[in-house]
């Protein structure tokens, strides 16, 4: 997990050193960087926003409007209240773009990086360092509740200090600590075709921003608490805006699910190997049924289950048939074992190719990753694709042995011709069945074990790196993106040699980024997986005892290591044929 940390982490400096170089005066810096066109777009954006002013109207910010960005930007220690009178140039009790541009060029180097790193959204230089630190909030969490809000202001306007004070809106509406939140500003895609080009004003309201806030619960009972809260407090768009303080245009999702490796286990759908049990009875039932039928055509008399009864060679179909309903149940228990081991298998192979991506990505990622035999990894990389064929090979090999001692067992049900070829594939159908029933109890044993409180620890001691840091990194990864972006969108352009460096590395960087969240992703999904497994694993193991059960039936039927007593046809006792009976009787033993 640090891997991931350190990659992000190198991302961020890297992009906000091209923006500082391009922000800064060509003189301090040795970057040929026009600062004047940059200056008016950013901070004319940003005095739209402040003062509402109509297209047609020149922005000019109040002493009042002046504060609030000053707060937004939480930079009021650095700016003290007598700073409007500083920007106002002509006094004339508001801040056009043109005295905002002077003053911000007339400030000090430090105050102006500042400024800078404020409007770029920039994190607290310890942010990255201790994303591996997970809150004890998230730690312990069994529970997430997501909520989704758009809003028409764009991510990049959203200062941070204005992101500080949605976090605490949240925290409080909720009544949880700061800690226990998780919260990302994304843009919103545009449904307007002319929001790329245009003045300031079209491109503020192209698709705007949409906010998203994870919030930790130690308890399905606080989680149910923080949706009620937030459904209540968040009701209308506008009951949203004057508790945020932020225009809300829809509030788009309140939600609840587990934290990552916490997913229910699926009792309930286990209920299905129960079939398993009905079908035995139905066989047993069969048996009997067909062995006082055959009995009474023959006109015997009942000599014992093994002799003449429902474990005698007059059941035989009945057992046989059993094998084939066996046969269908376990293909059955076969397709949802299938479909549910197809995604964890996905998930392994997203592992996988994360960590051999990771290891040829970067420096740091190469040395976080020396304990891990990263060349094994890429060896064990093409023969995943068979892991789900070796998972339902023994239910296959199983299937295929019942259909023939069904078949064989039919075949000679009626008229004797010698139980050989029933007995040899029931013997190995046993064998089958009892290695069938060892390797699927090993999936419900997993996915029961998973969830034991000890599993869960260490799960979440890892997991919950994940979901603790990576919306903090997919934040500055956003923010990064949107500097790259002002970067190359500038008019004129600033130095195209050192713009290109700087964005190699960012991408090079970002390679690393996409690869952990693939790591994560795959990690999370596989311990989510785990539980689904249950129900398929259950199913399977009933399979694999009603397949014994069948097999040990239609072996008592055949007699097991002996011939069985039967005849080619009904034979009718009378005393005229008493010793014809006999003789035939004699001939099929």
């Amino acid at each position: 997990m640090r891997l991931f940390v350190l990659a992000a982490a190198l991302a961020l400096p890297t992009v906000r050193a091209t923006c500082s170089n391009m922000m800064q005066d060509g003189n301090e810096t040795g970057v040929d960087c026009p600062t004047k066109e940059v200056y008016e777009e950013l901070l004319g954006e940003t005095l739209l926003i402040y003062t509402g002013a109509a297209l047609d109207e020149e922005p000019c910010m109040t002493s009042e409007q002046f504060e609030n960005l000053i707060d937004d930007l939480a930079l009021t220690d650095l700016f003290p209240n007598d700073t409007f009178e500083e920007a106002d140039a002509d006094s004339g009790e508001c801040v056009n773009v043109t005295e905002a541009v002077a003053w911000v060029k007339g400030l000090d180097k430090s105050s102006r990086d500042e400024l800078i790193d404020a409007f770029l959204n920039k994190p607290e230089p310890d942010t990255l360092d201790q994303l591996t630190d997970v809150p004890e909030a998230i730690a312990k969490a069994t529970n997430v509740v997501r909520l989704v809000l758009h809003t028409r202001r764009k991510s990049t306007t959203i200062y941070p200090g204005k992101r500080d004070k949605l976090l605490e809106a949240v925290a409080n509406l909720v009544s949880v600590s700061l800690e226990a939140i998780r919260m990302t500003i994304f843009p919103a895609q545009s449904s307007n075709p002319d929001a790329s080009g245009g003045d300031a004003r079209r491109r503020l309201e192209s698709g705007g921003s949409v906010l998203t806030f994870d919030i930790f619960a130690s308890s399905s009972g606080d989680a149910a608490q923080y949706t009620k809260s937030l459904n209540e407090g968040l009701s209308s768009p506008s009951v949203a805006s004057a508790t945020l303080g932020l225009e809300i245009a829809e509030v788009k999702e309140i939600s609840e699910r587990p934290v990552a490796g916490n997913a229910p286990i699926p009792f309930a759908e286990a209920a299905v190997a129960a079939v398993a049990l009905a079908l035995g009875l139905a066989v047993i039932v069969a048996a009997k049924l067909l062995a006082d039928r055959r009995r009474a055509a023959r006109g015997e008399s009942y000599r014992g289950c093994m002799a003449s009864g429902c474990c005698s060679f007059h059941a035989m179909a009945a057992w046989s048939s059993g094998a084939l309903l066996a046969a269908a149940f376990l293909l059955g228990a076969m397709l949802a074992i299938y479909f549910r081991i197809d995604p964890l298998v996905q998930d392994i192979d997203s592992i996988l190719d994360a960590i051999v991506n990771l290891a040829n990505s970067t420096d740091q990622a190469e040395s976080a990753l020396e304990s891990v035999p990263t060349d094994v990894v890429d060896q064990l990389k093409p023969y995943t694709r068979w892991f789900t064929l070796a998972v339902l090979l023994p239910a296959a090999l199983l299937l295929a042995v019942l259909l023939l001692a069904g078949g064989c067992g039919l075949r000679n049900a009626r008229v004797y011709r010698g139980t050989c070829c029933a007995k040899c594939w029931v013997v190995l159908g046993y064998l089958l069945a009892l290695l069938a029933l060892v390797a699927y109890a090993f999936f419900p044993a997993l996915a029961v074990l998973s969830r034991t409180s000890l599993a869960q620890e260490e799960l979440r001691e890892y997991l919950g790196v994940c979901e603790s840091s990576l919306p903090v990194l997919e934040q500055a990864k956003s923010d990064a993106e949107a500097i790259l972006q002002l970067a190359e969108n500038a008019d004129p352009p600033i130095n195209a040699q050192d713009l290109a460096d700087q964005k190699a590395e960012y991408d090079r960087q970002s390679f690393a980024f996409a690869n952990f969240k693939a790591l994560c992703g795959g990690a999370t999904g596989l311990f989510d997986e785990l539980p689904s497994l249950f129900a398929p694993g259950a199913i399977a193991v009933a399979a694999a005892l009603l397949a014994m059960f069948v097999l040990n039936g239609e072996c008592c039927a055949a007699n097991c290591c002996s011939k069985p007593t039967a005849w080619s046809e009904p034979v009718k006792m009378t005393p005229a044929g008493s010793s014809a009976a006999a003789r035939r009787m004699r001939d099929s033993i």
